[in-house]
């Protein structure tokens, strides 16, 4: 699994200046990790559970803040990586690779799943052209920040404890990683 988040902030000149704004300020929990990469980590985590170890190499910047960094995350069968930057960009992209194929979200953080494609493996055929195998797979969505209010507030109105549950046990699992990752 592969998440990359990269976003040029637009207050890092200012931080490269010396001017310090809390995006890069560590009193406010500024950071590539706090403020990038926890849409990876709740990506990954979200689908795969708790990893068995993380770590995160980071990129320190003058006052010691992560202006960008790689989480790597060791589960039982593979490996995930979470790319997460306010230094610098690129296409924001998920890959979930497998032997089956491949699952990719692209051109949105990973919480948008409008563009999402499956790509099958790519088998070698001795004398034939390989086929295109891509198949788009995505779902329409609101502004992603419509649905998640959305059900938020399903969830309060229909007092819906499962799935209240559900959604504290992410975040409690992903506020201990992040905790963990920032030591």
């Amino acid at each position: 699994v592969q998440c990359n988040f990269s976003q040029y902030s637009s207050k890092y000149q200012k931080y490269k200046d010396h001017v310090q704004t809390n995006a890069f300020d560590p009193a406010f929990n500024g950071g590539a990790l706090m403020d990038i990469n926890v849409y990876n980590l709740h990506f990954v985590t979200g689908m795969f559970g708790k990893p068995n170890e993380v770590h995160y190499f980071k990129n320190v910047g003058y006052n010691g803040i992560d202006t960008s960094g790689i989480i790597i995350m060791q589960y039982p069968d593979f490996i995930a990586t979470c790319t997460g930057a306010k230094d610098c960009s690129s296409p924001y992209a998920v890959y979930v690779q497998g032997d089956q194929g491949t699952i990719i979200v692209s051109g949105a953080s990973s919480g948008v799943c409008k563009d999402v494609y499956f790509d099958m493996p790519k088998k070698d055929q001795i004398g034939k052209k390989a086929m295109d195998t891509r198949e788009k797979i995505g779902i329409e969505q609101p502004n992603h920040m419509l649905y998640e209010c959305q059900d938020f507030m399903d969830i309060i109105l229909n007092k819906d404890e499962e799935a209240y549950t559900m959604y504290k046990e992410q975040t409690q699992m992903v506020v201990e990683l992040l905790e963990k990752l920032s030591r």
